[in-house]
């Protein structure tokens, strides 16, 4: 195109293009932005239960007493911790392996467990890693 004068002006042009594929770049920055964040693409794709447990104090157990999907004991952690010591309960040396079912209790005073005195269990879902419960006992022997 040719003004007035007969020379070529390209420059308004380029900086109209410019401006379309910066608004184009940044469009596609938040909607991938968006996409990620929201889950939809990376990410963890791991479901957490939800889960609740009575806890006994007189025999320091933990009760499940509900779950809202199935999940096995193996994919979660029940980490006791006391003044000195942090221990990982084995659910397995408790009889708890396979699907939990309501009324399954965990004994923190079994023979394995060294946790004494005031007690705070967290139960973590491995996967996902989140963390689901947590609980204090007084008075753990």
């Amino acid at each position: 195109m040719r003004n007035i004068r007969g020379f070529m002006n390209t420059e308004a042009v380029s900086a109209v293009i410019g401006v379309i594929l910066m608004v184009a770049v940044t469009i596609a920055m938040a909607a991938v932005g968006y996409a990620y964040f929201t889950g939809l693409i990376g990410g963890n794709t791991e479901v957490s239960p939800i889960i609740e447990m009575t806890p006994d104090e007189d025999e320091n157990t933990l009760t499940l007493t509900y779950k809202d999907i199935d999940f096995t004991w193996e994919s979660i952690t029940i980490r006791a911790n006391d003044a000195t010591n942090t221990e990982i309960l084995d659910l397995a040396a408790q009889g708890l392996t396979g699907q939990a079912e309501i009324g399954q209790k965990i004994d923190l005073d079994d023979a394995t467990t060294i946790v004494l005195g005031t007690v705070t269990v967290t139960i973590t879902h491995t996967p996902s890693g989140t963390m689901m419960n947590e609980y204090t006992f007084d008075d753990v022997i």
